[in-house]
């Protein structure tokens, strides 16, 4: 496990560089009251602030945090300070967001200019995706970006975007084509053109290139996205149907901007219809990007490949059962009302709180279904691999019930906290906190692990499926 130290962001620059927003300044009281606001959210509403760390440390970020505000800063550079606070709990579940409409003026701008590319962690490198200059090659792995190396900037991004659980290192690197460039012109602030140092099929070379909006890095970014975009639920038949693959990208239904729509229980149901037709000799499921979704669909999951009686979760846990700081609380009335009901239809009050008495089933003790798969199955996971979807992987391998390749996932092998989870706004920057009410424990063996899952084939994300079949074939 990883703690990361609060660094004062009187380290770093951090530039606005669009003039309407560099107006939105705070004093520091202001600033300082938010971040005291925000304390006393957390302390009051999150289940586990010291669940993957000491309680010590996690004292010790907010003091930190007010001993370093003594001016007035912009609400972009207060969230900043706010994210690097949040790391200090190491729960994936935790994070911030600028205003809504603040994050758009910056991501859609005519006047905030951006390096002109997109980048993808490829196998533990920031890569080229989408160039948009006819000097930068894409494929192309970046090595500095005026004259800062790609892995210190990535290092400092790291501390502001969104964390595995318990120090994870494996989740973070999968934003960075959402938000790194604009962290780069935070950080190093506002330029016309970009010095690279870039390198190609073994070769190093520099170059300059002219910085773009961030309109037209969005533009390209999506652009990018929907050419590489795979089915987030797939089921295919390998090698004249002896191998069955299922992809799960989300544990729960959806509907997205293309037009595609998925029905997840439907999808299971069907998929392991069309597998006892065929019987295959072994049984892919590719969680890689699975952010999670809805842990009773993980067991939904599980039961399809049980081999015997078995429990998911073995409990979840809260200190409240209505929403605390409802004043601050980013929600309707009818939606608090509702939750609210929930919390108090499933809570049992305990010495130090309250926990969870049932939950689709997943506190009991459950049966295998009757059409459930018997076969060997392999699961594939990278750092994306989070939530339910890593709530799956870590019963599943604790039953030693699957072989998993893939790197560590960014959600705790131990289980996550979340259940409901409430946006609160923060009184003078208007910026939203997210933070879970429930922590959930995995029904699994060596609880006290405090990382991600580990593969029992450690191996580039882009190579698990290859060594899945390798390992097929070979038995």
């Amino acid at each position: 496990m990883h703690f990361l130290r609060f660094v004062p962001l009187t380290l770093i620059g951090f530039f606005v560089t669009d003039t309407s927003l560099a107006k939105q300044l705070l004093s520091a009281d202001e600033a300082r009251s938010d971040i005291r606001v925000m304390s006393e959210i957390l302390t009051t509403a999150h289940p586990a602030l010291d669940r993957y760390q000491s309680h010590t440390e996690w004292q010790l970020a907010p003091d930190e945090a007010l001993n370093t505000t003594n001016e007035s800063l912009s609400v972009i550079k207060l969230n900043y300070k706010v994210r690097q606070l949040l790391s200090a709990i190491q729960c994936g579940h935790t994070t911030s967001y600028i205003p809504r409409e603040m994050r758009m003026a910056r991501l859609y701008s005519d006047s905030i200019q951006v390096a002109p590319l997109v980048l993808a962690y490829v196998d533990g490198k920031p890569v080229v995706v989408r160039s948009l200059s006819t000097h930068l090659p894409e494929n192309a792995r970046i090595v500095s970006i005026n004259d800062y190396s790609a892995d210190s900037l990535m290092q400092a991004w790291s501390q502001f975007s969104f964390p595995g659980d318990a120090g994870i290192s494996t989740r973070t690197p999968y934003f960075v084509a959402d938000e790194f460039n604009l962290f780069v012109n935070d950080f190093i602030g506002p330029s016309e053109y970009y010095e690279l140092t870039i390198e190609k099929d073994g070769e190093s070379q520099s170059i300059s290139v002219n910085a773009i909006t961030t309109r037209s890095w969005r533009e390209a970014r999506k652009a990018w996205k929907n050419d590489t975009h795979q089915p987030w639920l797939d089921y295919q038949q390998l090698h004249d149907d002896k191998i069955a693959y299922l992809r799960i990208r989300m544990f729960g239904d959806y509907q997205l901007e293309n037009g595609e729509r998925g029905k997840y229980k439907k999808f299971i149901s069907d998929s392991f219809k069309s597998m006892a037709s065929v019987s295959p000799k072994a049984l892919i499921i590719d969680l890689r990007e699975n952010d999670g979704g809805e842990g009773r669909n993980g067991a939904m999951l599980y039961a399809m490949i049980a081999q015997e009686p078995y429990e998911y979760f073995d409990r979840w846990e809260s200190k409240v059962n209505e929403i605390p700081h409802v004043a601050h609380a980013d929600i309707s009335k009818i939606e608090r009302a509702a939750i609210n009901s929930l919390l108090k239809k499933r809570m049992t009050p305990t010495e130090n709180g309250y926990r969870v008495n049932s939950w689709h089933g997943t506190l009991s003790i459950q049966e295998p279904r009757d059409n459930a798969y018997q076969g060997p199955v392999y699961v594939l996971v990278d750092g994306r691999t989070f939530s339910a979807a890593s709530d799956f992987v870590a019963v599943a391998k604790s039953n030693k019930r699957v072989t998993v390749i893939g790197e560590e996932t960014g959600g705790a092998y131990a289980g996550n906290n979340s259940g409901v989870t409430i946006n609160y706004k923060l009184p003078h920057s208007g910026i939203r906190i997210q933070v879970p009410l429930a922590a959930g424990y995995n029904k699994v063996v060596n609880r006290e692990d405090k990382g991600g899952v580990m593969p029992d084939y450690v191996t580039a994300p882009s190579q698990a499926l290859e060594i899945a079949l390798e390992l097929i074939n070979s038995n």
